[in-house]
């Protein structure tokens, strides 16, 4: 037995502004995917870090994003034909060692951090669940980027809420009807010079008809972020999770003066 039981519906709890979620960490500043990248998203302020997880040969959940060796490494094997030994010793001679998941999840509990788990297969997945709860997450996200396999994940009793990444072109709610999804997660970092105006007052109203929370894609450029902090959005990926924290304690600083206007313009009125 795990000491605790998460709460499936904790994004309901939570309230604007968004979290800060670091893309692989924080990615713009370290090696994606590495202790270093996740120590450095803690430094910046993240509350959840973004992982990818693959299983290598003898079955440890490992953060590693691609298929297999060859960008990092120039090795074509699959990262499931490698042990987790091999592995960090072949990542570890490029500047990247590739950690065990575990080792993240257990610094992401020291640290007070949540996890949003890009688990690549069923089985990853299915390990990563048990390594989070052992850890004592509780607050993370389980990502899938297809309906299917967001069905898997669901069916295989995910402990904690599953999110479907969206691609552009795609019908968001379709997607996330047809599969159970329990947040949307639209990826559209490259609609242009202002994706967050795809996501309108419409878009919203859907996904709270269905109780969605909604996370967006990982976004760097600070108009952008400033748009999406106002927006009632759970959390907002980043390479560069500083500069979400600077957007949203500029809209926080603003709100707050805005309410003192009002409050001042009230007492003005009963003084009068």
């Amino acid at each position: 037995m795990y000491p605790f039981k998460p709460d499936r519906n904790w994004p309901a709890t939570h309230s604007c502004p968004p979290l800060i979620i670091a893309h692989r960490g924080a990615s713009a500043y370290a090696p994606d995917n590495t202790i270093a990248a996740f120590r450095k998203a803690d430094e910046l302020g993240a509350d959840i870090w973004e992982v990818d997880v693959r299983l290598t040969s003898d079955g440890v959940p490992v953060a590693f994003h691609d298929a297999d060796l060859f960008n990092l490494c120039g090795d074509a094997r699959p990262v499931g034909d490698v042990t987790a030994e091999e592995l960090a010793v072949l990542t570890g001679a490029r500047g990247r060692p590739a950690p065990a998941f575990a080792d993240v999840a257990r610094l992401a509990a020291k640290c007070g951090r949540g996890i949003y788990l890009d688990a690549k297969e069923e089985e990853a997945a299915t390990r990563a669940f048990d390594i989070l709860l052992d850890a004592g997450i509780d607050r993370a996200i389980i990502g899938a980027n297809t309906p299917d396999y967001c069905a898997q994940l669901r069916s295989a009793g995910a402990p904690y809420p599953v999110s479907l990444l969206v691609g552009l072109g795609q019908d968001p709610f379709a997607l996330t009807d047809s599969c159970g999804a329990e947040i949307v997660h639209p990826c559209w970092e490259k609609a242009g010079e202002r994706p967050d105006r795809l996501l309108t007052g419409a878009f919203f109203e859907a996904a709270a008809s269905r109780g969605l929370p909604v996370v967006t894609w990982h976004e760097e450029r600070d108009d952008i972020l400033a748009a999406l902090v106002r927006l009632p959005v759970l959390g907002i990926c980043s390479d560069t999770p500083e500069r979400v924290a600077h957007a949203k304690a500029r809209f926080i600083s603003a709100r707050g003066a805005e309410e003192a206007g009002v409050s001042l313009q009230a007492e003005d009125v009963e003084n009068h």
